[in-house]
């Protein structure tokens, strides 16, 4: 089983997600709690091109995960969704979880990633197969002997 892994410390919530002010009066468990699931939503996106635990990651991956520990943090807070701060950290959620969801389709390629099996290409093709054991391509000479 993979470990699990923080991909943002509470620093960089602080400066990716939201601004220090906003979380003045959230306990610091609440926002570890925050970043590990929102690490884990992440992992379980990223599982499908990468071997976990990843061992080096860009900033990309810091800021999905920021983005979307921010929104459960305000959601322990409380926050009105519908103003202009709300819509903002409403939206910078979902487009966190649309590019993981693309990270794990293989259409976005996150930045410095570096996974568990280095030697490893997991970004090859997703199905393969061996060619049929005594298969031919037809051919006059082949069609004439009956194959």
């Amino acid at each position: 089983m993979a470990e699990a892994v923080n991909y943002i410390t509470d620093a960089e919530l602080l400066t990716l997600g939201l601004p220090g002010a906003a979380l003045s009066d959230v306990p610091v468990d609440v926002r570890d709690s925050a970043r590990a699931n929102a690490s884990a939503v992440a992992s379980s996106h990223l599982k499908k091109r990468f071997a976990l635990p990843l061992v080096a990651f860009g900033a990309d991956i810091r800021r999905a995960v920021a983005h979307m520990a921010s929104y459960d943090v305000m959601t322990f807070r409380g926050f009105d969704p519908g103003s202009e701060s709300g819509v903002l950290v409403v939206k910078r959620h979902d487009d966190a979880l649309a590019w993981l969801r693309d990270v794990a389709r293989g259409i976005v390629e996150p930045v410095d990633v570096t996974d568990s099996t280095p030697d490893t290409d997991e970004q090859g093709p997703l199905v393969s197969s061996d060619p049929g054991a005594g298969w031919q391509w037809p051919t006059s000479s082949n069609i004439e002997e009956g194959c």
